[in-house]
């Protein structure tokens, strides 16, 4: 398989424009697995503060820049999503990437290279799973299963991201529902305190196989100088 062409680099999360020696080595080996013919679920293991929002958007870019991907990625908390919206459109210019909250793209057209951003809660209920969530659908907006089926009928791929998959894992029944009703062809999920455990009963109620560990060394942050 030919190499896919890294955008030019953006600034991680307060360190350099240009990735640092370990990051550069997990975006290239976590692209080359999603990019594989039978793409693995991928967890990265990433101590706090060695960029892994950065890393995240590289290897979604990258991706996005071989496939048409649709992405969606979760958070645990309501305060992450417009965060991540903003760590991502920061390199919107370099990536090619558009993040956006899921909420209030819905009524839009889907597109290759979009990111749509919601917590975990925010599709995980058993009303919206038993009405094939169709149950948010009015006049005024555009249910879940309309807009992934717009995407489907465009020819994108979707890509699922859980970020802060050790905390928004930890009530996994109706996400893990959701996500296998899904069918996602990525699975991307990345932790600082991973619970393999956990993982694992996700990942297989999820209808996936057993998923591709990506670490990062704390003692390659701390050589980086990224933790201070």
């Amino acid at each position: 398989m030919a190499a896919v062409p890294e955008p030019t680099a953006a600034a991680p999360e307060g360190s350099a424009r240009v990735p640092r020696e370990f990051q550069r080595s997990l975006i290239d080996n976590l692209t080359a697995a999603l990019l594989s013919a039978s793409p693995p679920p991928c967890l990265l293991r990433s101590p706090t503060g060695s960029g892994k929002t950065f890393m995240l958007t590289r290897v979604l870019a990258r991706v996005s820049a071989a496939q048409p991907v649709l992405w969606l990625w979760f958070v645990p908390y309501v305060n992450l999503v417009a965060q991540t919206v903003d760590a991502i459109d920061t390199d919107a210019a370099e990536s090619g990437l558009k993040a956006e909250s899921l909420a209030m793209a819905l009524n839009e057209e889907p597109a290759a290279g979009l990111v749509l951003t919601s917590t975990v809660q925010g599709v995980a209920s058993a009303k919206a799973r038993k009405s094939g969530y169709t149950s948010s659908e009015d006049d005024a907006r555009r249910s879940l299963a309309a807009y992934v089926a717009r995407a489907r009928a465009a020819g994108l791929k979707l890509g699922v991201v859980v970020d802060e998959a050790h905390i928004a894992l930890d009530t996994t029944t109706e996400f893990v529902q959701f996500v296998h009703w899904l069918k996602a062809e990525f699975l991307l999920m990345a932790t600082a305190t991973p619970k393999d455990a956990r993982l694992n009963e996700f990942v297989a109620n999820a209808g996936y196989g057993a998923f591709e560990t990506f670490n990062v060394a704390r003692a390659d942050v701390v050589a980086a100088r990224l933790n201070q």
